[in-house]
């Protein structure tokens, strides 16, 4: 396996992971691996609960300091806009959110909401 496959395939289980506990936390998937289109990003995980329609960037790092702090400008800038039409495309109508879920070490994990 090349590294870049090896790279994708821990990026994959890492949402998986996330996935799992949003989903027990009571928030329903809308969808996974999303490309925005037209400069918008991609949305890791795009989930809903109690009239909020939330996009979850997952991040994992080794160390916490880092895993709460590696969104560029730039990713949130195009997280915020894939947001935007991924609820402009459903004719979603309700609050709109952007988190980011950081996991470090060997699954531990926070969930800012509102992260950016």
């Amino acid at each position: 396996m090349k590294k870049k496959q090896f790279y994708r395939l821990k990026g994959k289980f890492w949402e998986y992971y996330a996935l799992v506990i949003l989903l027990i936390s009571g928030y329903r998937l809308v969808a996974k691996g999303r490309r925005g289109g037209g400069g918008a990003g991609e949305i890791d995980l795009l989930v809903y609960k109690s009239g909020v329609l939330v996009a979850v960037e997952v991040k994992y790092r080794k160390k916490e300091e880092t895993a709460l702090a590696c969104v560029s400008r730039t990713q949130r800038q195009r997280q915020k806009r894939a947001l935007c039409r991924a609820a402009a495309e459903r004719g979603f109508n309700g609050g709109l959110r952007n988190d980011l879920f950081a996991i470090w070490g060997f699954g531990r994990f926070y969930l800012v909401k509102g992260a950016f």
